[in-house]
């Protein structure tokens, strides 16, 4: 009777291919011979049989068995070949799950993080298309977790896996908005750069990629250790090599980005000018024109945010050609990043609108928020471009009084205060903004209804704890003034005396004397509105307070910096010895003044400054 009657052609054919493999492999053992795994027919007897896999009556652990060592092999003799390896790493962990095992050469975890690499590349792919990564952001996390746990500590790959789970921890904490994420995130890019000597080629890179995580952990919380850490590791990181290394330029850009994000949140125009030079260094050292439109898109932002601290007409024009060469410069099948820069663009032009009141500025940039609402951007990106397309909205009601468009402003911050969580500084600024257009309906509708809800916005905002600065003081100024206009004294002098409060904040010791001045000057008016309003609530001793407290914010500091050391002395005595033996050395170096200057400011620096410690491109919140 013939063996094979009874059994379908599929099989047969299955079969008959699983053992022209089985014969190849030993082969192969017995003869080195590579022409036994690399013949262009071992490859197609492969492939034929992975198309009848699911063929049945041969067990499944036989045929993992065989490919698993076929793309081993082939891994193994052509050089850089990982497609292989990721081909055996399914078939190895498929024999795992069915319970089988084989006489593998490696262990099983080197096949787990194999797959985890290839799910995490995928990963980052799909949010590139802006299509569903969770699966693949999911898989690989899982994957690399378990490599990483059966791996020795010894493991000369452990640093490299450690990086990549950092990435994609990073990636599911910005879609799933999971703290617990952006922590793991953190700590694996620690234990990544632990695992390297400062002499690998690797290292800058890692310290770039704890320095970015940081960055981006610090977007979603607030934290100023975060973010202080972060300009640290990222100056490192940047400093590191000549122009001409790969990697330079984006090092670089890491390093804009930091310091961007921390301008931000204290308002220091030294970290701003910084940003700017650092990122004209890596457009100029920047030789992949991949990557180009992400350096221009930041150059963008920070002559942006400059422009509208100093009022410089000259950034604003050099932000709008840099965000339009970053548009022009993605590739035309990225759509989530032609978005981003659409967004981008949109900023600039309504900033170059506030000094031109040219319409085609403000409609510019409105049509370029919406046309970036039209693809497939993802959750995030799209609740930020909301934000903007509302504060383009408001300031057409404001120059063109069109209900229409305040009515849809606030629609849409209402919607972002849904979905942003209370931590995010978008949160606070949406705040304000809505308090902000909600008086805008107040005064077109005079119901009261708007008003008081303005300013539970306005209160809210300016009392949120570890909010930007800039947000809070400017939350408690607009509800002072609006109060003002309405007579309501005693809600008018609780807002300014709120404001004038924060200015020390606003104007932190940590930053150069050139800034707190700018800060200041931004509300010189406040110390006089402030009292006023107080004189016309009956309140003349609290009158006479705001007016020093407001007008003297720098002497006050001159004054009680002896206060604030001894307050240190009984706070953290090591923080306050490190600082004078620092000062001290400083001080001893012989024929500079600028160092001796150096050393007679130290007593002032900020306490809360960070200690030592790979990017894309972003949109942001005006």
């Amino acid at each position: 009777m013939n063996p094979t009657d009874g059994i379908s052609p599929e099989v047969t054919e299955k079969l008959r291919l699983l053992e022209a493999i089985e014969r190849r492999l030993t082969a192969y053992s017995r003869t080195a011979d590579e022409a036994h795994i690399l013949a262009p027919e071992a490859r197609s007897e492969v492939t034929a049989l992975l198309q009848l896999i699911k063929a049945p009556d041969i067990p499944p652990e036989r045929a993992a068995l065989a490919l698993g060592w076929f793309f081993w092999w082939r891994h193994e003799l052509l050089a850089d070949n990982d497609e292989d390896l990721v081909y055996s790493a399914f078939m190895v962990l498929s024999l795992a799950k069915l319970g089988g095992t084989g006489p593998f050469p490696a262990p099983l975890y080197v096949f787990e993080a194999a797959l985890g690499l290839y799910f995490a590349d995928e990963a980052g792919d799909s949010l590139i298309r802006a299509a569903d990564a969770s699966w693949a952001l999911d898989e690989s996390i899982d994957l690399l977790r378990a490599a990483l746990h059966a791996a020795p500590k010894e493991h000369r790959s452990r640093g490299y896996w450690f990086f990549k789970l950092s990435i994609v921890l990073q990636y599911r904490a910005r879609e799933a908005a999971s703290a617990d994420d952006y922590d793991d995130a953190v700590d694996c890019a620690r234990c990544s750069l632990e695992a390297l000597p400062r002499d690998d080629p690797d290292w800058s890179r890692n310290v770039a990629n704890l320095g970015y995580v940081l960055q981006t952990r610090f977007e979603f919380s607030g934290r100023a250790d975060d973010i202080n850490e972060s300009v640290a590791l990222c100056r490192e990181a940047a400093a590191c090599g000549d122009s001409a290394e790969p990697g330079k330029s984006a090092r670089q850009h890491t390093l804009t980005l930091a310091l961007r994000d921390r301008y931000r949140l204290t308002g220091n125009l030294g970290d701003l000018d910084e940003a700017i030079a650092v990122s004209r260094e890596a457009l100029l050292g920047s030789a992949e024109e991949s990557s180009r439109y992400a350096y221009y898109s930041s150059l963008g932002s920070a002559l942006r945010a400059r422009f509208e601290r100093l009022g410089n007409v000259v950034d604003i024009d050099d932000a709008i050609k840099a965000a339009t060469a970053a548009l022009n410069g993605v590739p035309a099948n990225d759509v989530a990043e032609i978005a981003v820069m659409r967004a981008n663009l949109g900023n600039a032009l309504r900033e170059r609108f506030h000094l031109s009141r040219d319409p085609l500025d403000l409609e510019g940039a409105i049509s370029q928020w919406r046309t970036a609402l039209t693809g497939e951007v993802r959750p995030e990106l799209r609740l930020r471009v909301e934000i903007n397309l509302a504060n383009g909205l408001q300031d057409r009601y404001r120059a063109f009084r069109e209900a229409k468009s305040l009515s849809e402003a606030i629609e849409l911050w209402r919607r972002a205060l849904e979905t942003l969580p209370a931590a995010s500084p978008l949160w606070v600024q949406t705040l304000s903004n809505l308090g902000n257009a909600l008086w805008d309906m107040y005064k077109l509708t005079s119901d009261r209804v708007w008003l008081d809800e303005a300013v539970t916005m306005w209160t809210r905002a300016s009392n949120a704890a570890g909010a930007p600065i800039q947000v809070r003081v400017g939350a408690a100024s607009e509800m002072g003034l609006v109060a003002t206009e309405e007579g309501d004294w005693d809600l008018a002098s609780g807002a300014y005396t709120t404001a004038i409060e924060l200015l020390p904040v606003l104007a932190w010791r940590g930053t150069a004397r050139r800034s707190q001045e700018n800060q200041l000057t931004r509300h010189g008016g406040l110390a006089g509105m402030a009292a006023a309003a107080m004189l016309a609530a009956e309140r003349p001793g609290d009158a006479l307070v705001s007016l020093e407290h407001g007008r003297a914010v720098l002497w006050s500091q001159s004054v009680e910096t002896r206060t604030d050391l001894r307050a240190l002395a009984s706070a953290a005595p090591e923080l306050l010895s490190h600082l004078e033996t620092v000062r001290d050395q400083i001080a001893r170096v012989d024929g500079s003044s600028r160092l001796a200057g150096i050393a007679a400011t130290l007593p002032t620096i900020d306490p809360h400054q960070g200690g030592p410690g790979l990017a894309g491109s972003e949109t942001e919140l005006p």
